[in-house]
């Protein structure tokens, strides 16, 4: 059986729980694979890299591994995109590194890998683009969910997302549109997104300020959304992009 692996988030609720949306895991056992919740000792403190590298190769070797999915969760770091990995080692969070390291072997097995909100912003960093945060009264609330008058949360546990904002893909976009329409709504629920975009990443849809919201690229099987498909899997966009996906692991 295929297995996908799936890198979790931290609860912010609850520092000592992983969590990953359960709906992550039904979209993966609907195709007859097998998904996996990784992990990652975030209270290592010195020769991270190495450990987790080891880690993650033992995962592809016990698995029969046929796609990674990168969920959502807090921002990522800055550290990331303006120094190099090796420079910053010190001062990166631990999921930055490992989800880092987790692309490096991806890319070296040609797995395909779908990026979920943060997930997408770590792919572009990764390839060297940066991320900028999401300012301005009615972009950033475009942007971000709002629970109470003047709070804004980027905690999923504390959200029941809606869609939020119109999303049109380009008209040189390579992916397949689930419909007709011109425009689709998504939700939305993050203070980044993607500023100089990384070596080749394509962009394949963008929100109404230009930011990205689909990306691909040029040579990797990836995808990478700025949006939650996995909230709602069966219905419009959110469907579509896991069947493109599913496609590519395919």
């Amino acid at each position: 059986m295929k297995t996908i692996l799936i890198s979790p988030y931290i609860s912010a609720r609850d520092i000592h729980r992983f969590v990953v949306s359960a709906n992550v895991s039904r979209c993966i056992h609907k195709q007859g694979m097998l998904p996996v919740v990784m992990s990652y000792d975030d209270t290592l403190t010195t020769d991270r890299l190495e450990h987790y590298r080891q880690c993650i190769r033992m995962y592809f070797a016990i698995n029969t591994v046929a796609g990674v999915v990168l969920s959502g969760g807090t921002h990522v770091s800055s550290h990331l995109y303006t120094s190099s990995v090796e420079a910053a080692l010190d001062l990166l969070p631990s999921r930055d590194l490992f989800e880092y390291v987790l692309l490096q072997e991806s890319v070296q097995r040609n797995i395909p890998v779908f990026g979920i909100c943060r997930g997408m912003q770590m792919m572009n960093a990764y390839c060297g683009g940066s991320l900028r945060d999401v300012t301005g009264g009615e972009t950033a609330l475009l942007h971000r969910e709002v629970r109470e008058p003047g709070k804004v949360s980027d905690d999923l546990e504390d959200h029941v997302l809606t869609e939020k904002h119109d999303i049109h893909f380009v008209s040189q976009s390579r992916l397949v549109r689930p419909s007709l329409e011109a425009v689709y709504l998504v939700n939305s629920i993050h203070a980044q997104v993607l500023d100089r975009l990384g070596e080749g990443i394509v962009v394949e849809a963008i929100a109404g300020g230009g930011e990205a919201e689909i990306i691909t690229h040029e040579q990797y099987p990836w995808l990478g959304v700025q949006f939650h498909p996995e909230l709602t899997p069966h219905t419009g966009v959110y469907q579509e992009m896991w069947r493109q996906w599913f496609e590519m692991v395919s």
